[in-house]
């Protein structure tokens, strides 16, 4: 599934779940695009394009969560059956998991993970970067068994706590900690989003435009929360910024577990709403959510 415009999700404690190849990983890791919802639903400081602000108007993150999608576990390509490949992002290689025009929330099975929340507690998730379309992102939850839709998946958002961070190399690589843009304003059913934190157009600290910086297409961005030699195409670096990648960069977020969510297997969903393509990518992953530790059960 590594293709133009992808975001690559979902790590959870004590699995990763990110894409492999072409095909799919975890349970259900197809890409999703799908668009067209008047904005703007919040303020300057969620921007990442300052150009063509006709263009960028109706994003998906111009109002995020609005807009309509044709599967919430993603479509293989980002395309319906018979309409056929398209180019860059749309663009997807069939596999034994997946076909053009697959849908994630039937066409993959159940997958034990054996990623297990227990109510209550905060957990680590973080996903990556390929090419960078800007917007932002949210975690949902919808009950295994239950249709895996919008109206389901915004009955359980997940609300990340504290700050966020980059991590390079994986688990137990360098992290950096900063503080998330939060967006809960205009937003459908409420749903907390955070901003992509990396920057396709930035500046130097010298004044100057970063190596990299993409401002020629988007004008000016946000200035990055760390400070790197600029864009990193090889992943060989410690980079925050640029149009690829940074390919060896997660954003790292710790959810709250709901300390009523009751026990059972769920569904956990990753969306993303680009603002520099109308493009919203999502995926699924199955965990499973046990009483609160101390709590004892009736007979």
């Amino acid at each position: 599934m590594h293709s133009h415009g992808q975001s690559d999700p979902v790590r959870t404690e004590g699995t990763d779940l990110r894409a492999q190849g072409a095909g799919t990983a975890g349970r259900r890791q197809v890409d999703e695009r799908d668009h067209l919802r008047p904005g703007p639903a919040h303020g300057q400081h969620t921007r990442q394009v300052r150009r063509g602000r006709r263009l960028f108007f109706y994003s998906p993150w111009r109002a995020p969560g609005y807009a309509p999608v044709i599967d919430s576990c993603g479509v293989a390509g980002g395309r319906i059956p018979g309409q056929g490949p398209g180019g860059f992002g749309a663009v997807f290689q069939n596999t034994t998991s997946a076909r053009l025009g697959d849908v994630g929330s039937r066409t993959l099975k159940v997958h034990d993970t054996g990623v297990v929340w227990a109510a209550g507690s905060k957990v680590e998730v973080a996903w990556t970067l390929q090419a960078n379309h800007g917007g932002g992102y949210a975690y949902r939850l919808c009950p295994l068994g239950s249709t895996l839709d919008e109206d389901c998946f915004n009955s359980h958002p997940l609300t990340m706590v504290g700050p966020s961070q980059l991590r390079w190399g994986g688990v137990g690589g360098r992290t950096l900690s900063f503080t998330a843009v939060d967006v809960r304003e205009g937003t459908k059913a409420g749903v907390m989003w955070r901003k992509n934190p990396v920057p396709r157009a930035w500046k130097a600290k010298n004044g100057t435009w970063g190596q990299g910086s993409n401002h020629e297409q988007t004008g000016w961005g946000f200035q990055p929360v760390c400070e790197d030699a600029g864009m990193d195409v090889q992943g060989t670096q410690q980079s925050c910024t640029g149009m690829w990648g940074p390919y060896n960069l997660e954003i790292v977020d710790r959810v709250a577990v709901p300390s009523n969510l009751p026990a059972g297997e769920w569904v956990l969903n990753w969306r993303m709403d680009q603002e520099e393509s109308n493009q919203i990518w999502q995926s699924c992953a199955d965990i499973a959510v046990v009483a609160p530790e101390g709590t004892v059960e009736e007979a």
